[in-house]
């Protein structure tokens, strides 16, 4: 979060705050209902379950997005970084 700044796109901002928002969501979580994630949304097959809230799915999101940009920003740019010596 703290080289977010010197990235040239507002994706990576955007991105970042998400991250953050769903991360600031996970703690309030803890913080605030000792048994975990309150009433989360689950999802069941004939053998597997999964279960998420809304904090994750943000978090998870906004890491993928700000990621994504990282990848597709040094690809454009690998003519500048510099050779293995």
């Amino acid at each position: 979060m703290v080289l977010v700044p010197r990235l040239p796109s507002n994706v990576a901002a955007v991105g970042a705050g998400v991250a953050c928002g769903g991360a600031l969501g996970n703690l309030v979580s803890l913080l605030a209902w000792a048994q975990g994630v309150p009433d989360p949304f689950v999802i069941t097959g004939a053998t597997y379950g999964l279960a998420f809230n809304l904090a994750d799915v943000f978090a998870v999101g906004g890491d993928s997005l700000l990621l994504s940009v990282v990848v597709l920003l040094g690809l454009q740019r690998r003519a500048a970084l510099r050779e293995p010596v």
